[in-house]
């Protein structure tokens, strides 16, 4: 029962995706358009994960828990038919609320949607499978295809806008499905256990709650966007989304546990081990968040200009009134992983709820008195009320007291037990 070196090697993958996100952003800034591309890559990626919202009822979370209880093809044509649907739908709302999108980028959406929704099936495929390094050889390649593809547009002799990001992001996700479905199909055989209508009605009702609560905490997360820019104009909306983009990168510790815990967690039963294991990540990523959010929080604005362009100014407030949200979620990220794994959705959606709920008072009262750092404030407000809820509600299912959540060296110990599977208390078995 291992677990470090799929942690750490899900770390080095978002460490790695992050950096190309990151330097596709520069180049897009620097030599693509500047803040007001920096705004609209900000709706494309917005729009997309609107788009994966709806295609994952039938293509998320659940498959996950049903790809090693159903055969890879029994799983595919319920889940790429569904895809198909939600094409449409989404298409249909775009066209009726056009203020989704960007204008002038309806089909390269599209076109994205289409790629990213293909590859997640596989993906999801994968993580349920616990197949870690495929998983992240997947992820990484998209980054690096990304990255390639926005600075090969540097090239030729030809002048591109914020499109370029949207190409890449055509080419990174078209790779990444390529790629997982290769993967998916050297995975060894399985009976399957759900079939017909029994199959769909877990595909969906598991992923019905799961959904709900990614759909709140989108819109916590990026309610804030669209306030921003009309409110402010796509350019400051290119400035908020660069610091909010910097400070959610120091979730790459966070993030990393929560995902090796929730292929865990999903194929385990055990209620003893479920609690001490979410405790120790809990533990471990809000200490790894807040150390890098400290080292982001002390770099000068300075550093952000010259790297971005001297039009991205006012980077660093963002980062600072974010910092108290973004530390808190890093918790959360383990708790809403343990209710996942333990098929607790709706504890999910309620606690995003309140996220989007506090996100939209605060962001309308803050954000017009106080710019984006009211918007950063209102984000973080939202970020920790949602953290405190969840916990909250593991401590009403668990019995884990404040006091568990203090660090000390018997937790050091016992985490490290628990990865090199020594010293496992008796009433934890190994799953």
């Amino acid at each position: 029962m291992n677990v470090l070196p799929k942690i750490a090697g899900t770390a080095l993958s978002r460490v790695v995706m992050m950096v190309c996100n990151l330097g596709a952003l520069v180049l897009v800034s620097r030599y693509f358009g500047g803040a007001e591309a920096l705004g609209t890559a900000a709706l494309i990626n917005i729009a997309v994960t609107i788009f994966m919202l709806v295609a994952n009822l039938g293509t998320g979370t659940s498959l996950v828990y049903l790809s090693k209880r159903s055969s890879i093809r029994a799983l595919a044509a319920p889940a790429f038919l569904w895809l198909g649907i939600s094409l449409l739908a989404v298409a249909a709302v775009f066209l009726i609320f056009p203020v989704l999108f960007p204008d002038g980028f309806f089909l390269h959406i599209m076109a994205i949607s289409v790629l990213h929704g293909g590859a997640g099936i596989y993906l999801h495929i994968l993580l349920g499978r616990e197949a870690m390094g495929r998983f992240n050889t997947v992820s990484v390649v998209q980054a690096l295809v990304l990255a390639g593809t926005v600075a090969a547009a540097l090239l030729p002799d030809a002048e591109f806008g914020a499109e370029v990001y949207a190409y890449g992001l055509m080419a990174g996700h078209g790779a990444a499905f390529g790629l997982a479905f290769i993967f998916s199909r050297r995975l060894p055989a399985v009976s399957s256990v759900f079939s017909g209508r029994e199959l769909y009605s877990r595909m969906f009702g598991f992923n019905t709650w799961a959904q709900a609560a990614n759909t709140f905490q989108l819109g916590s997360q990026r309610l804030l966007y669209y306030l921003t820019e009309i409110l402010s104009g796509r350019a400051v909306l290119g400035v908020f989304s660069i610091g909010n983009q910097l400070s959610e990168a120091v979730w790459v510790m966070g993030k990393s546990m929560a995902t090796v815990q929730y292929a865990r967690i999903s194929n385990t039963g055990h209620p003893g081990y479920q609690k001490r294991f979410t405790l120790r990540m809990t533990k471990l990523s809000v200490m790894a968040t807040a150390v890098l959010w400290a080292v982001l929080a002390s770099l000068p604005e300075s550093l952000f200009t010259t790297v971005f362009s001297g039009e991205i100014e006012g980077v660093k407030p963002v980062i600072l009134f974010l910092g108290p949200g973004i530390v808190a979620l890093s918790a959360n990220f383990i708790f809403s992983h343990y209710f996942s794994g333990t098929g607790r959705y709706w504890v999910n959606t309620v606690g995003s709820g309140i996220g989007l709920l506090t996100a939209g008072i605060a962001g309308y009262f803050l954000l017009p008195a106080y710019g984006i750092s009211g918007a950063a404030a209102a984000g973080s407000t939202a970020y920790v009320l949602t953290t405190l809820y969840s916990w909250y509600m593991f401590s009403t299912f668990t019995g884990a007291g404040i006091r568990e959540l203090m660090p000390c060296m018997q937790d050091f110990k016992d985490l490290r037990n628990i990865i090199q599977a020594k010293g496992i208390p008796s009433d934890a078995p190994e799953p």
